[in-house]
């Protein structure tokens, strides 16, 4: 730990990119697509993956 804060207090980090490298929405829905095409009764009304999806889409896990 010591040799990483010295390293970066020398400046031998390179900033991070601005660029986004995970988009929680664009997986839910990527999931939930495939979801459908692979087993639709699982996302059912009232299956358990379709609460679990439900959950997952209002930010509640």
């Amino acid at each position: 730990m010591q040799a990483r804060l010295e390293a970066f207090r020398r400046g031998e980090f390179q900033a991070r990119s601005t660029e986004q490298r995970f988009n929680r929405d664009v997986a839910i829905s990527t999931m939930a697509a495939e979801w459908t095409t692979l087993d639709p009764a699982a996302l059912a009304e009232g299956a358990w993956w379709s609460v679990v999806l439900e959950q997952l889409e209002d930010g509640q896990i």
